[in-house]
C-alpha cells in the first residue's frame, strides 16, 4: 500500500455521500476516513 495523499477538513456528512462512494469504488479509488 502507499500513500497517495492526505490533507485534513470539518463537515457534516451530505445525503450525496453513499452514492459517491460507489462511484469512486467503482473506478477503484478507495476512500479512507480518519477521525480522532
Amino acid at each position: 500500500m502507499r500513500l497517495v495523499a492526505a490533507f485534513g477538513l470539518s463537515d457534516t456528512l451530505r445525503p450525496e455521500a453513499p452514492s459517491v462512494l460507489q462511484a469512486l469504488a467503482a473506478r477503484n479509488i478507495r476512500v479512507s476516513l480518519l477521525s480522532g
